[in-house]
């Protein structure tokens, strides 16, 4: 399917974009905003493992604490210490190759209707998977913008 190919090159493109970055600049919350790259990056995961697997009552590739670090409302703000980006990486890549092959298995297939917060209702894994995609190059964008304010 081609959403799983280009949210897999949205991932590729993303890690590219900060991989050279220290942890600082990670870490760094630009004036102005609440959130810094680690947590957007974080946060793209959570959010599609919580759009596609939990609404389908399918357990997430990853566990409820790191859903609930990053999932929707919350902030870096506060945090103890700094997240590494090798901490996320490995399955930043990996949950989207896994969410390919669970979907190809039809592993993800029964969906309770969501409504978003921007508004749009969730009816089943289809719209699921391309809100998601539009989520993920959301945060993409913001990405963009908090990498010129942190160099």
């Amino acid at each position: 399917m081609f959403l799983f190919d280009v949210l897999l090159q949205l991932r590729q493109n993303t890690l590219t974009r900060v991989e050279n970055l220290s942890t600082a600049q990670l870490n760094k919350i630009p004036e102005g905003h609440n959130n810094n790259l680690i947590w957007h990056i974080g946060h793209m995961v959570a959010s599609q493992q919580l759009l596609c697997y939990a609404n389908s009552d399918v357990t997430p590739l990853l566990d409820i604490e790191f859903l609930n670090k990053y999932r929707k409302g919350t902030s870096p703000v506060g945090w103890e210490e700094m997240v590494r980006l090798d901490e996320i990486k490995p399955f930043f890549i990996d949950t989207a190759l896994a969410f390919e092959k669970d979907y190809a298995a039809k592993k993800i297939s029964a969906y309770k209707s969501y409504t978003t917060s921007a508004g749009a209702t969730l009816n089943n894994i289809d719209d699921a998977i391309i809100y998601s995609y539009g989520h993920e190059n959301l945060h993409y964008g913001n990405i963009i913008t908090m990498l010129k304010l942190i160099q």
